[in-house]
């Protein structure tokens, strides 16, 4: 009686090898060898194989090569072999057939093919992270290493498991690529679990951007599960670390006689969904501390008690929250309207003191330099 194992064997042989437009009778010997328990002679095995419906039958049984190294990987003439293609209906057959000579030791052929054959993907998941996070890795430095991703994955596949090479390879690729931007891309590299915070929280804020929302600091913090704090360390890191580039590099590669830090100017850097003063360059603080006095003087100047009152709140100049009429009115006892005539009539007279052209310039508010 023939073992139900044996039997189960063989009846998977199909699925092992599913391309019947070529098979190497090498492989075929065995995996039928390994499920008899006995060495079957390669006479049998291509009767077997024909039986099944296999055409083209490789019956070159020599021994396998070697396992390459990374010089082997580097020195591979890959022009050549990309013009040999097995016929196989989708690239997820093709990545099974290469897979499943690897697994017999036909290292050379197998694993080159599966590199070659999987650069594009290499390549599309590098492009998508040639701006992320404003790194200064080149697109053929995330494609090399990428591939060296590719590689992990190939060393590191099981066959048996029900899942598609390609699958299993984009994760290898993606995450070998964000850890060469975390360790490399950066001018000041950034601890792992803070790179993820600010990543994160990037994320969060672009998805209320595209919902037509402002973000808001409280409500993301609830959503992330994390607190005000580490929030407002991850945004400075976003921006002290994550948005510099290093002035010394040359500003062409072409022509390496200037640097970027020779026409630079001091840039403030917009932060989405927080403005705390360590966001901003410090001239510019400095710059908008005077108006903001000069302003407030004018006011305490020429404008009645409540006239003030109303300025002061409607603009935030006692916490940087601007009030809303009617949260002003229920303070002072008056009507939404009421409050909205005294504001107009305020902000007349103050136009009329600082629009002279000799002082203009003086009540300016001071904004972030663009460009140089």
């Amino acid at each position: 009686m023939i073992p139900h194992s044996l039997i189960e064997k063989l009846n998977e042989f199909e699925k092992k090898f599913p391309d019947k437009t070529y098979i190497k009778l090498l492989n075929a010997k065995n995996y039928i060898s390994e499920a008899i328990g006995k060495d079957v002679s390669a006479e049998h095995i291509k009767s077997y194989l024909i039986a099944k419906g296999y055409q083209e039958i490789d019956d070159n049984i020599s021994s396998p090569n070697d396992e390459l190294n990374l010089d082997d990987i580097l020195n591979m003439d890959w022009s050549k072999k990309r013009n040999y293609q097995p016929s196989v209906e989708s690239q997820g057959t093709l990545n099974s057939y290469y897979l499943n000579e690897l697994s017999f030791g036909d290292n050379t052929i197998g694993f080159e093919r599966l590199v070659v054959e999987n650069q594009k993907l290499v390549q599309k998941i590098a492009a998508r992270y040639q701006n992320y996070i404003n790194h200064q890795l080149s697109y053929d430095d995330l494609v090399s290493e990428g591939t060296i991703g590719l590689i992990s994955a190939i060393h590191k596949f099981d066959i048996n498991k029900e899942v598609q090479f390609s699958t299993y390879a984009v994760w290898w690729i993606r995450q070998k690529i964000i850890r060469a931007i975390i360790d490399t891309g950066t001018t000041i590299r950034i601890p792992v679990y803070m790179f993820e915070s600010v990543v994160k929280i990037k994320r969060a804020e672009l998805a209320c951007l595209l919902n037509d929302q402002r973000p808001n600091v409280a409500e993301l913090c609830s959503d992330l599960d994390i607190n005000e704090e580490t929030y407002k360390k991850a945004k400075i890191v976003e921006h002290q670390f994550l948005g510099i580039t290093s002035l010394d590099q040359y500003a062409s590669t072409e022509e390496q006689d200037t640097e970027i830090g020779d026409f630079v100017s001091i840039e403030s850097h917009k932060v989405l969904g927080g403005y705390h003063k360590e966001f901003f360059n410090p001239s510019l603080l400095s710059e908008q501390r005077d108006v903001r006095d000069r302003i407030r003087q004018i006011i305490l100047e020429h404008l009645k008690p409540r006239e003030q009152e109303i300025i002061f709140e409607r603009f935030g100049f006692y916490d940087n929250e601007p009030k809303t009429l009617e949260h002003i009115g229920q303070s002072l006892g008056l009507t939404r309207e009421r409050i909205r005539q005294i504001e107009a009539k305020a902000l007349r007279k103050l136009r009329a003191r600082i629009t002279r052209k000799e002082v203009i310039h003086d009540y300016q508010w001071p904004e972030q330099i663009i460009g140089g």
